[in-house]
């Protein structure tokens, strides 16, 4: 992971003006890295405090949902980091 962040909102925009996602309650936890061997980095965000372990990837220029899992038990509330 190139580099890591805390947000407490947190709201993703694709190059259409879409919004794809968008993170509330505890916060977001944020990394970068090139995930899937494209060569572009792409976006993984983690619940933050309060959250569930749900993980998610968004891929590249477009930030298309590339992966979405939860890190450990769906029921945990002490979010997860993601660097």
């Amino acid at each position: 992971m190139g580099s890591t962040s805390n947000f407490r909102l947190l709201r993703i925009i694709n190059s259409s003006g879409q919004v794809i996602d968008e993170f509330f309650s505890g916060g977001v936890r944020v990394g970068l890295g090139d995930v899937n061997g494209d060569g572009l980095i792409d976006l993984v965000t983690g619940a933050g405090p309060s959250g569930g372990p749900n993980v998610k990837v968004f891929g590249g220029l477009q930030l298309d949902l590339l992966l979405s899992y939860f890190a450990g038990n769906p029921e945990d509330e002490d979010g997860v980091f993601v660097a």
